[in-house]
C-alpha cells in the first residue's frame, strides 16, 4: 500500500533591517565668489546605501540652516535611505562656508 500526502506550506519572510547608510564626510568651503554658495551634493559629497534585500534604495536628504550670515552658513544636511519595506536610516552631514 502506497500513501501519497501533499500540502502547501507558506514561508513569510519579514525584513526589519533598516538600509547602511554611508554618509559623506562633514564638508568646509563651499562658498563661492561674491559669498555665493553651492550645496549640491555633487560637490559637497553624495551619501551610499545599501541593503540586505532592496538593491534600489531610495535617498533623500533636507538641510536645515544652523546659523546664516552674509558670508557665513552652516547647514545640517540630513540623508535619509528608506527600503521597500519601509526600514529607515538616517545621518547628518554638516556643510560650512
Amino acid at each position: 500500500m502506497v500513501i501519497l500526502l501533499s500540502g502547501v506550506q507558506t514561508l513569510t519572510y519579514i525584513d526589519e533591517t533598516d538600509p547602511v547608510l554611508v554618509i559623506p564626510p562633514d564638508y568646509n568651503g563651499f562658498r563661492g565668489a561674491g559669498c555665493k554658495y553651492d550645496t549640491n551634493p555633487a560637490i559637497t559629497g553624495q551619501a551610499t546605501v545599501s541593503d540586505n534585500c532592496d538593491k534600489s534604495v531610495g535617498i533623500t536628504y533636507s538641510d536645515v540652516f544652523l546659523a546664516a550670515t552674509e558670508c557665513k552658513k552652516v547647514i545640517a544636511r540630513t540623508w535619509k535611505a528608506t527600503d521597500m519595506c519601509g526600514n529607515t536610516t538616517t545621518g547628518i552631514q554638516t556643510l560650512t562656508s
